[in-house]
């Protein structure tokens, strides 16, 4: 038997979304609602649960999924085990190192891009400085 709980840990709203090609405002974390023919975002994904302004669907990762493809709950979380390589057995999806190895891998992911961000802003920063120095007439 698949414990829920374990498995909404171990995949994250916002992961199971861009996973199944939900496109979504990273920083407002809005998207078009999937449930009504929506021209404006207004659905909000948080990490553990949707909410519809609009219509008022709403829901976790599994009610996501189950509501997407048309499946049962115990349908959408096998479909997220599997999906997400947590389906070595039904014990795997409640595996607490599985949990801890995905939430690593999350950190580790927001950590580069926290890098490339900087590096990006330091990079132009230096672009910049050369661009402020000719029209200045400063040699470099």
């Amino acid at each position: 038997m698949i414990d829920f709980n374990m498995l909404k840990q171990a995949v994250s709203l916002e992961e199971a979304a861009s996973f199944y090609g939900i496109f979504y405002d990273k920083r407002s974390k809005k998207c078009c609602c999937l449930f009504h023919n929506d021209k404006h975002p207004s659905m909000k994904l948080n990490k553990e649960y949707f909410y519809c302004f609009s219509c008022g669907a709403h829901g976790d990762v599994i009610n996501l999924v189950q509501q997407i493809y048309g499946l049962s709950a115990i349908e959408s979380a096998q479909k997220i085990c599997n999906d997400f390589n947590l389906n070595g057995s039904t014990d795997t999806c409640k595996s607490p190192s599985i949990i801890k190895q995905r939430q690593q891998e999350i950190e580790h992911r927001k950590a580069l891009e926290r890098a490339f961000h900087q590096a990006r802003r330091d990079a132009l920063l230096f672009c910049m400085n050369i661009i402020a120095c000719f029209f200045h007439g400063d040699v470099i």
